[in-house]
This record gives C-alpha cells, sequence and structure tokens, in this order.
C-alpha cells in the first residue's frame, strides 16, 4: 500500500509538473523564477521535532532570524494560534524563494503532510537539501528527491565538514556571518 500511495503521489505530480511547463507566459508572471526574499523551510515530522528544533538552533548560530526560517514545529518560526497550516504554507511558498530542508526519516515517509510538502517543493522546482536522521540512509530515499543528490547525514563520520559546508552555503544566500573562533 505504501509504496501504491508514493507512486500514485508521483503521477500526480508529473501532471501538475507538465502544468506548469506549459504555463503561457503572456498571461502572468513566471511560477518559478520571480524575484522573492529567500527563506529557509524546514519541511519535517512534527515527531521529529527534537532534531529540527536542533537544526534550527544552527541556523540562529549560523546568523539567521525568525524572518529567514519556517519551521511549523516552532511557533517562533510557523504556524501562529488560529492559523490554517495549509494556506500559510501556500503563502509561504508564493511570498518566499524558499530553500527546502528536508529532515528525513522514516516518521517523513509516514506523514502525508510531509509528503504534500515534498510534493509542492518539487512542483515548484525549489531548491533543496536532504538532512537524514540517524536512523535513516540514502537508500531509503523515495518520491520526488534525488538519493544521488549529497546532503548531511547527522551520524557520518564526514559531519564536520558538511556542516562546514552548509555554515558557507548560508552565509553566501542568506548574507549572514559567524566569526570563525564562534563557529
Amino acid at each position: 500500500i505504501y509504496d501504491y500511495t508514493i507512486t500514485s503521489i508521483e503521477r500526480e505530480l508529473q501532471k501538475v509538473k507538465r502544468k506548469i511547463e506549459t504555463y503561457d507566459d503572456n498571461k502572468g508572471d513566471d511560477i518559478v523564477n520571480v524575484s522573492k526574499p529567500s527563506k529557509i523551510f524546514i519541511s519535517h515530522s512534527t515527531n521529529d521535532a527534537d532534531y529540527t528544533k536542533a537544526i534550527v538552533e544552527l541556523l540562529e548560530d549560523i546568523g539567521l532570524d525568525e524572518n529567514q526560517i519556517f519551521c511549523s514545529s516552532l511557533r517562533e518560526y510557523g504556524i501562529k494560534i488560529g492559523e490554517d497550516i495549509y494556506e500559510r504554507l501556500k503563502r509561504e511558498f508564493a511570498t518566499y524563494n524558499l530553500w527546502v530542508f528536508f529532515i528525513l526519516s522514516n516518521n517523513y515517509y509516514r506523514s502525508v503532510a510531509s509528503l504534500n510538502e515534498m510534493g509542492a517543493a518539487w512542483v515548484l522546482q525549489k531548491e533543496y537539501l536532504s538532512v537524514l536522521l540517524p536512523e535513516f540512509d540514502f537508500k531509503d530515499i523515495q518520491g520526488a528527491i534525488n538519493p544521488n543528490r549529497i546532503g548531511i547525514k547527522l551520524n557520518s563520520s564526514d559531519i564536520i565538514p558538511m556542516l562546514n559546508d552548509l555554515k558557507i552555503e548560508v552565509c553566501n544566500k542568506f548574507e549572514c556571518s559567524i566569526s570563525q573562533n564562534r563557529w
């Protein structure tokens, strides 16, 4: 059933992608390349909120603030009381040039909301980074994420150089800095 669900989601996403590719440029703005402010969107399962919080804290330490991160599990970075989560996500995708951090785990793939976020990012061709939690491996990646694309594996022996690369990428994209001594 699980494989069938992923396959049917992929088929539906292909249909939406074809519609976007045939979009008539003369009738409106380009959906993909409109200049927008940048923001990191942390796509995760709520069951992995502890890891997600640590990743947000790392981004804060690098120099980002609450206006540059969207994370639904953390109140100061996400959904406010009374707010519709799907409307907020739609607004985030429409308003910002999102760099999506997929926090991948078995929990992520069991979450319909997470898979919807993955599909939206794929259809809108958002830049992304895969962050694999300790119990999850690259071979476990399915759906719209490329398992051959280099990501961060949290319990990898290469974690220090990976985090250094992440710091450099974040600082380049968001024009922030952190002193080397603090880092």
